[in-house]
């Protein structure tokens, strides 16, 4: 802003300077005063009139003071303001910087849109050397799936010597515990931790009668009476140990509250949420006897032996023989054997030709 302002400053100088000019060639020429004075006015109110954006005299007052500066100092004023134009700009690009020129990429190439050119489609320079991405992903899963098939052909053979025989757990191990793995993938239940224990694996080491009915009492919906199992699950916690050793002091907290606590014996022990499951009783006369399954088998055996000296059944021959016993069945082969005729009536056409 400093160029411009020295510009302006010049040009309000030289504005007097012609006027004192003048002024001499005018005294010169024995001008009266009052003519001099009328001059004098109409130059400074020229520059006043340029100055003052907007007016409605702007042209002419132009005009008069392109003729009232001389063309040196002209060229001198517009030579620094188009220098103090490229000292502004440069000041406003360092202060906000131009938006970035993002590079096209290959899937960019030839569009006409300005916004797809601009958008970054983040792939390197393609030179025509190399595959695709989605010919590379495809490359990749191959590789997995050959891997796995190396690990299946000649690490899992090996992992057969390992193994260890099935035992059942001691009578000591009371609670078990069951948790679900996903291979690997993250899923909402994969901390779930259930426990399973009987209620009468607690008698009578841990609990009494009457105390394991108090258990049950406490422990509510999660008894099941047909199986005897009591069934509670965990996964409130981020991690599988953390939701087990709640299970676990659950567990503890239950037994002791049943030995210490009220044992409810004003309330009956009830199942209101279990349904059984109907199964029906058969009759003992429906079942199938080791003397019923013999007979049975007799009787199998002898179509089969029947089935096979016949070979295969003739319905012709069977038919046949039937007439020959059977005198009723004869006369109606014979019916069977004459022939009807049946007269042939006129073809219709469409509805006009039905009766």
């Amino acid at each position: 802003m400093a160029p411009v302002a020295r510009s302006f400053s010049r040009l309000a100088l030289s504005c007097p300077r012609q006027a004192a000019s003048r002024r001499t060639t005018f005294l010169q020429t024995h001008q009266p005063c009052s003519t001099f004075n009328q001059q004098r006015q109409q130059l400074f109110s020229t520059a006043s009139i340029q100055l003052a954006p907007g007016s409605e005299t702007q042209e002419s007052g132009s005009a008069a003071l392109d003729t009232a500066i001389p063309p040196d100092l002209q060229r001198e004023i517009k030579q620094e303001i188009r220098s103090s134009i490229r000292e502004l700009r440069k000041q406003v690009r360092d202060v906000v910087p131009m938006p970035p020129r993002y590079r096209t990429g290959f899937w960019s190439e030839g569009e006409k849109d300005d916004l797809m050119t601009q958008v970054e489609d983040g792939d390197d320079v393609f030179g025509e050397d190399d595959m695709t991405s989605m010919a590379h992903a495809e490359l990749e899963e191959h590789r997995e799936l050959r891997e796995y098939a190396r690990i299946a052909a000649w690490d899992m053979p090996s992992l057969s010597a390992l193994a260890k025989p099935f035992t059942l757990p001691p009578q000591t191990h009371i609670l078990r515990f069951r948790q679900t793995t996903y291979l690997g993938e993250t899923h909402p239940a994969e901390t779930k931790v259930v426990v399973e224990l009987c209620s009468k694996d607690l008698t009578p080491k841990y609990l009494t009668e009457e105390q394991r009915i108090t258990l049950l009492k406490l422990v509510g919906p999660r008894y099941n009476p047909d199986s005897d199992i009591i069934h509670m699950s965990c996964e409130k916690f981020p991690t599988r140990a953390q939701n087990k050793r709640y299970l676990g002091d659950l567990v503890n907290t239950l037994i002791k509250e049943a030995k210490e606590g009220d044992s409810f014996a004003d309330i009956p022990l009830t199942f209101p949420h279990h349904k059984p499951k109907k199964r029906y009783i058969f009759p003992e006369a429906w079942k199938v006897s080791e003397k019923n399954q013999k007979q049975i088998e007799e009787a199998r055996n002898q179509i089969e032996d029947i089935m096979a000296k016949k070979g295969i059944v003739d319905g012709n021959e069977v038919i046949a023989q039937a007439a020959k016993t059977i005198p009723a069945l004869g006369s109606m082969g014979q019916l069977a054997a004459q022939t009807v005729t049946v007269k042939k009536g006129p073809k219709a056409r469409g509805p006009k030709g039905r009766n």
